[in-house]
């Protein structure tokens, strides 16, 4: 993936599957997004991508999700580490 921007799914999608293969996890997580106050690239604060990478044989299987949240940043962060939580757990299911 070359350089920017990183507030994407495609940038989310590629982290948790480089996460996945290097460390050889069954499950991984990519996250990005704009915490705040200010947008970002484009984007509006509160803007996440989150996606999930399981092992499906030598390959992965990448799901993705993309929400507006509310809050400050301090707010979004939180939430978006419990979104976050959240699908690894279901994930994990």
């Amino acid at each position: 993936m070359g350089r920017g921007p990183v507030v994407t799914d495609g940038c989310a999608r590629e982290m948790a599957t480089g996460v996945r293969t290097l460390l050889g996890a069954d499950v991984a997580l990519g996250i990005t997004g704009v915490g705040g106050p200010g947008p970002q690239e484009g984007c509006p604060p509160g803007t996440v991508h989150l996606a999930v990478a399981r092992a499906e044989g030598s390959q992965s299987r990448v799901e993705s999700r993309h929400v507006l949240l509310d809050g400050d940043p301090t707010e979004v962060v939180a939430s978006a580490t419990t979104l976050a939580l959240d699908e690894l757990v279901r994930a994990l299911a």
